[in-house]
């Protein structure tokens, strides 16, 4: 039942802890749409990976933010980290 309108895109913050750090949206904005194909829409954001400070070795990666009303919101998933592109 959460609408995804409701989230602030620029209260979103990507990275590999559960704080408001890591990256924002590159667009500065969110796009809704149906992406699963469930006919419930979905929030659509884009992050730069370089800025999000995750690292060879990560597992977790947490998405936080607010909605418009001041909700806070979290969601996190596993990842796999391949190599590293920093120097």
């Amino acid at each position: 039942t959460f609408d995804a309108n409701t989230v602030d895109p620029l209260s979103v913050r990507f990275g590999p802890i559960a704080a408001q750090a890591g990256s924002t949206e590159i667009h500065n904005k969110r796009h809704i749409e149906d992406v699963n194909g469930d006919a419930v829409l979905d929030l659509v954001m884009h992050f730069d990976i370089g800025e999000s400070s995750v690292a060879e070795g990560d597992t977790v990666m947490y998405l936080t933010g607010r909605t418009f009303s001041e909700q806070c919101i979290q969601g996190s998933d596993s990842i796999v980290t391949i190599g590293s592109s920093r120097k």
